[in-house]
């Protein structure tokens, strides 16, 4: 019921589920309604602002993302999840040392075969080097934070990155660090 009152107050529910929503609604408990009323002024709210008066917005609190996630991760799972994979930003589970380089470390993200790509993040210590490599297939990188020096040029955080196939690389190096998120063929990794 809380998916179908989200997705009334958006408008993103038929006439038919509206219906039976409301209906629902009527023989709802208390915590049923008053998430209905919330919901709804806080869609009202944020349409106001976006629309009316966006100088109105302010940014959020320092400490709201990390109120969000915890409560994301605390809540119940459901039962449909199958089609879904989380992959949380814990830093001690799923990472492994990288096959060349054993001082950086990676976590594959995601594996897609089919459509042949991998999407890996990598933690990369200050002043490590990675050696001269060949591609044979594309490459993209994006940094996350710190600092990443590729071709003769310093990446920062929302840089990116893009290696033809059949393109060679360089040294590449970090003199602060960096955490980033490559996308690569599975096979160059041996996934």
């Amino acid at each position: 019921m809380q998916d179908d009152i989200i997705l009334n107050s958006v408008g993103a529910l038929s006439e038919s589920e509206r219906e039976k929503l409301i209906s629902s609604l009527k023989n709802a408990g208390f915590s049923e309604a008053f998430l209905a009323s919330d919901v709804n002024n806080l869609i009202e709210r944020i349409n106001d602002a976006l629309i009316n008066n966006p100088s109105r917005l302010k940014s959020p609190s320092a400490g709201l993302k990390d109120k969000i996630m915890a409560r994301i991760k605390a809540s119940p799972k459901k039962e449909n999840t199958e089609d879904f994979d989380f992959k949380f930003a814990d830093p001690t589970n799923d990472w492994f040392d990288h096959p060349l380089v054993n001082a950086i470390k990676v976590k594959v993200l995601s594996v897609n075969h089919d459509n042949g790509y991998a999407m890996l993040m990598m933690k990369v210590p200050a002043e490590t080097e990675y050696p001269e490599h060949h591609h044979t297939s594309p490459e993209e990188c994006l940094i996350l934070e710190g600092d990443f020096q590729a071709e003769g040029r310093v990446l920062g955080p929302g840089d990116f990155h893009h290696a033809e196939p059949g393109s060679d690389h360089g040294k590449l190096y970090t003199r602060n660090g960096t955490t980033l998120l490559l996308v690569v063929n599975p096979a160059d990794y041996g996934l």
